[in-house]
């Protein structure tokens, strides 16, 4: 038997030593940092429609193949639509409807006019500007497809990640349960911090040291002070 090891072969033995963690369900708000179990789907499409990117007019791209600050585009307002609506408008040549970010395009609609490229008189706009066909338009689909993999296993959920499932209809995640930690500082010399400093000892910094990278990590730890003693040692560790 060995009385020595070296620093990697007793980090195989811990690593080999420690059992995996079961899995358990969490709410999105309680998942950063934490590790996926299984690959994890889209449950929808987001956007679940071709949507606007900008206020402004939903047209028809050729009609404004020609428009210009010289050449001004008429278009005929024939009606809005907005953000969380589900309208059902359509529009023809020589058409425009009002739309607003977010909003669903219109049937017939291949681009999008910003505000800010036409003039409004009445029911009629004035277009100075070209929009080719999807300008403005953000297509069903464009963050994340149904079926579409958003996390894969034992990926770290990041917060960015989390606001994909989000979008993604996902209202719980399986993840690795948490494990659970105990730092041992082992040694006749070691002393709590804050205690009285005798001669000859020192401060268990190594243990505040670790303790804070769990922390980092959001692991909860108990921490124990423990004296040189094999039979001391293996008591504390069989807690």
């Amino acid at each position: 038997m060995k009385n020595f090891i070296g620093f990697t072969e007793a980090h195989e033995l811990t690593v080999s030593s420690v059992p995996r963690a079961g899995t358990e369900p969490l709410a999105l708000d309680r998942l950063t940092g934490r590790i996926c179990s299984e690959d994890i789907v889209s449950m929808v499409d987001c956007p679940s429609v071709d949507s606007s990117l900008k206020d402004g007019y939903a047209v028809i791209s050729s009609d404004l193949k020609e428009g210009s600050a010289e050449n001004l585009i008429r278009l005929n307002v024939t009606g809005q639509v907005i953000a969380g609506s589900s309208s059902k408008l359509a529009i023809s040549n020589g058409q425009a409807i009002q739309i607003t970010t977010g909003a669903p395009i219109p049937k017939g609609a291949n681009a999008v006019l910003s505000s800010e490229f036409c003039h409004r008189r009445g029911d009629d706009i004035y277009c100075f500007n070209t929009a080719e066909p999807g300008r403005n338009i953000f297509r069903k689909g464009g963050d994340i497809r149904a079926g579409e993999t958003i996390a894969s296993k034992d990926d770290v959920l990041s917060p960015a990640l989390i606001g994909l499932l989000a979008s993604g209809g996902l209202e719980k995640v399986r993840v690795y349960k948490s494990p659970r930690v105990a730092v041992i500082a082992t040694g006749d010399e070691v002393v709590a911090p804050g205690a009285p400093l005798a001669e000859g000892k020192l401060y268990a910094s190594n243990m505040v040291e670790i303790c804070s990278w769990l922390s980092l990590f959001g692991l909860s730890f108990r921490t124990r002070l423990v004296a040189d003693s094999r039979e001391e040692i293996e008591s504390t560790i069989l807690e």
